[in-house]
C-alpha cells in the first residue's frame, strides 16, 4: 500500500475512514448497545433534516436512519464528506502514521464484521431470520405475494438451507477473528455477503444498502491480497505471489487489548441474542393461543363479509374479507377466562369469548371485530405440502 498513487492513496483511506465512521453511526438493532439510533441522531438528525428538505422539498416524517431509507443514505452522503474533509489532514503525515491508521481501521473493521456475519449466522441456526411461513402468507395466492415476502417464507420452509449457510457464516466470523483462517475467512466473506446483496437486489428485500455496506467492508479487508490473489491465478514471470503483504491487522498492545475487548463484545452479543430467543429452534418454540388460520363458515343468515380468521404468532387477529383484504387488530387472548381482547384503530380494547366446537374442529368467536359472532373451520396448516421436507433421489413415480 505504500507505493499506491496519490489519487488512489486518497481513495483507499477516505474508504477505510468512512466505512469506520459508518460502522459507529448507522444504527443497528444490538442488545449491548441499544443508543446508537439516539446517538446518531444526537450528531446527525439536523444534517439529515435539513437534506432531507432540500432534496424532497418537504420536512421529513422522521429522521431515524434504517437500511434502504433515504435517511440511511443522507447519512452515509454526510459521512462520506466529512471523511474528505478530514483525509487530506491525515495524508498530510501520512508516512508517519499512515500504517498505524490502517492497522487500527482494519482492526475496526474485522471486528465489526465478524459481528455481523455472526449475528447472520446465529439468526439462522436458531432459524429467527428465516422461520416458518405464517397461516395469513400459507393462504395467500403466490401471484399476490410480494416477491420479498414469498422468497423468505420459501426461505423459512427449508431447515438445511438454514443450517448450511449459518454454518457458514457463523465460520467465517469466527475465522475472522483467528490469524490462521483470517485470509481465507475474508475471501469467503466476500463471497457470501456478494450473494446476499444479489439475492437482496432481486427479490427486492430492504436490506439492500446495508448488506451492500458490509460488502465493502469484506472487500477492503482483502484489499491487501488482490494483487497477490491476482499473481496466483493468473501467474507470469512479472506477478510473484506477495503474501506477506495480506497480514493480520493486529501489531501494537493496544490494538490487542482493542481486539480482545472486541471478541468479548461478540461473545456476549450472540449470547445475549441467542438468550432472548430462549436458545430454541424456532420451529418449535410455543406459538401464541388460538394460533393459526381459520375459514369462515356461511351463515345465509348473517353475511360476515369474511373468508378467513388468522392469528398470528406476532399477536394479531387478522380477517381477510372475500376480496383478499386483511384487517389486522392487535390481539391477547386470557386462557383462562376464554376471552380474546382486540384493539381497533382509536385504541380502544375490545373483548369477546372464544371455544371450540365440534371436538375442536369449529372455533367460535363471540363477539368478533364487526359483527355478533364468527364461526370458523380449523385448517390443518402445518400439513400444507410447503411445509413438508421431502427428499427425492430420482423423479421416477412409483406405478399406480
Amino acid at each position: 500500500m505504500e507505493t499506491l498513487s496519490p489519487l488512489r492513496r486518497f481513495v483507499y483511506t477516505w474508504s477505510l475512514l468512512g466505512v469506520v465512521l459508518a460502522i459507529f453511526f448507522v444504527p443497528i438493532d444490538l442488545y449491548l448497545i441499544p443508543f446508537q439510533q439516539e446517538l446518531t441522531m444526537w450528531i446527525w438528525g439536523k444534517p439529515i433534516g435539513w437534506s432531507y428538505t432540500w432534496i424532497t422539498g418537504h420536512a421529513a416524517p422522521h429522521v431515524a436512519v434504517f437500511s434502504d431509507s433515504l435517511s440511511f443514505y443522507l447519512l452515509l452522503g454526510w459521512l462520506a464528506v466529512a471523511t474528505a474533509v478530514f483525509v487530506p489532514l491525515l495524508l498530510h503525515r501520512y508516512d508517519v502514521y499512515g500504517v498505524r491508521f490502517r492497522a487500527w481501521m482494519m482492526l475496526m473493521i474485522r471486528l465489526y464484521l465478524a459481528m455481523q456475519l455472526g449475528r447472520y449466522g446465529l439468526a439462522k441456526l436458531l432459524k429467527t431470520q428465516f422461520y416458518l411461513p405464517e397461516p395469513n402468507t400459507l393462504y395467500t395466492p403466490i401471484g399476490e405475494l410480494t416477491p420479498d415476502i414469498a422468497f423468505w417464507s420459501v426461505m423459512g420452509t427449508s431447515p438445511t438451507y438454514n443450517l448450511v449457510t449459518g454454518w457458514l457464516e457463523m465460520g467465517c466470523a469466527i475465522g475472522l477473528l483467528i490469524p490462521l483462517f483470517y485470509r481465507s475467512a475474508s475471501l469467503l466473506s466476500v463471497v457470501l455477503l456478494g450473494q446476499i446483496l444479489l439475492i437482496n437486489i432481486s427479490f427486492d428485500i430492504s436490506v439492500k444498502g446495508f448488506s451492500a455496506l458490509l460488502l465493502l467492508m469484506a472487500l477492503l479487508l482483502c484489499a491487501p491480497g488482490w494483487r497477490g490473489l491476482w499473481s496466483l491465478l493468473v501467474p507470469s514471470r512479472h506477478n510473484q505471489l506477495q503474501a506477506s503483504t495480506w497480514k493480520v491487522p493486529l501489531k501494537s498492545t493496544g490494538q490487542q487489548i482493542v481486539f480482545l475487548g472486541g471478541c468479548l463484545f461478540i461473545g456476549l452479543e450472540l449470547f445475549w441474542a441467542a438468550k432472548a430467543h430462549q436458545f430454541q429452534w424456532d420451529d418449535q418454540v410455543e406459538r401464541p393461543p388460538l394460533h393459526g388460520a381459520y375459514r369462515v363458515i356461511s351463515n345465509p343468515l348473517v353475511d360476515s363479509g369474511f373468508a378467513y380468521v388468522f392469528f398470528h404468532r406476532r399477536n394479531y387477529l387478522i380477517l381477510r374479507n372475500l376480496q383478499g383484504h386483511d384487517h389486522r387488530f392487535p390481539v391477547h387472548v386470557d386462557t383462562l377466562s376464554k376471552r380474546y381482547y382486540w384493539r381497533i384503530r382509536s385504541g380502544e380494547w375490545k373483548s369477546g369469548k372464544y371455544q371450540y366446537q365440534d371436538s375442536g374442529r369449529i372455533l367460535l368467536l363471540k363477539p368478533a371485530p364487526g359483527h355478533d359472532s364468527l364461526r370458523a373451520n380449523v385448517l390443518p396448516w402445518e400439513s400444507l405440502p410447503l411445509l413438508q421436507q421431502p427428499f427425492h433421489l430420482t423423479i421416477d413415480q412409483p406405478a399406480q
